[in-house]
């Protein structure tokens, strides 16, 4: 059997090769509320899954482009974008967040088990309750009926967790919100480990001063 020819190729060669336009993007909301380009790259990796660098690498440059302007930044000529991004995959490498195959001349990408709990932390930072396209006037209850005796972390990190995310507390362990968060809670529960103990309802009728408490706050924060 003839013996195969094995070229390593640099990470900064596979990444000047990776022309094609950008395929899929983090959102530019998503974007607004990450701290770092790591962290952008991240979450890029998360929605794309295994990828190969000729796919991502374009992603990656148009989100820094983005992540640049939004958070007014000087905008990097393309050799130091170029630089940057080989300098934040090596920074992810280091602290095992994600994992590089070479396969021919390119690059196949992963997050490691590591890097996916770090996105899952991301998530959790970034999460949001998405609004309808109208309020229906009806508002959403979260009940966290809690052991604090046991998990009193888990509990304490919930309410600053919702508070946070512009709910509002008619109780300590009552939160309301106009827009459907089912998702989003049940998410943070499984996240701090207290899902049992946490349930999220539509409400159809409120108290009459109750209800107007929530709209004079949800109106004041713009949220309906």
């Amino acid at each position: 059997m003839a013996a195969v020819s094995y070229v390593k190729i640099p990470l900064a060669e596979a990444i000047k090769r990776a022309l094609p336009e950008p395929a899929f993007r983090i959102s530019e909301e998503r974007l607004e509320k990450l701290k770092s380009f790591s962290k952008v790259l991240l979450g890029i990796l998360a929605v794309a899954g295994i990828v190969s660098m000729v796919v991502l690498a374009p992603n990656a440059l148009q989100a820094l482009e983005i992540f640049q302007k939004r958070k007014n930044y000087k905008p990097l000529a393309p050799k130091r974008r170029e630089a940057k991004l080989i300098k934040t995959f090596y920074y992810l490498k280091t602290k095992g967040f994600i994992e590089f195959r070479q396969k021919g001349e390119d690059y196949e990408i992963t997050l490691t088990d590591t890097g996916k709990k770090q996105v899952r932390k991301l998530n959790l930072e970034t999460l949001r309750v998405s609004k309808s396209q109208r309020w229906d006037g009806k508002f959403w209850q979260v009940a966290a009926d809690v052991p604090t005796k046991k998990y009193r972390r888990g509990a304490d990190a919930l309410r600053a967790k919702l508070k946070q995310m512009g709910f509002y507390p008619l109780q300590r362990t009552l939160w309301f919100y106009p827009y459907d968060p089912r998702v989003e809670v049940e998410f943070i529960a499984r996240f701090y480990g207290i899902g049992p103990f946490v349930t999220t309802m539509k409400v159809f009728e409120l108290d009459a001063s109750d209800e107007r408490v929530l709209k004079k706050f949800f109106k004041r924060q713009g949220i309906i």
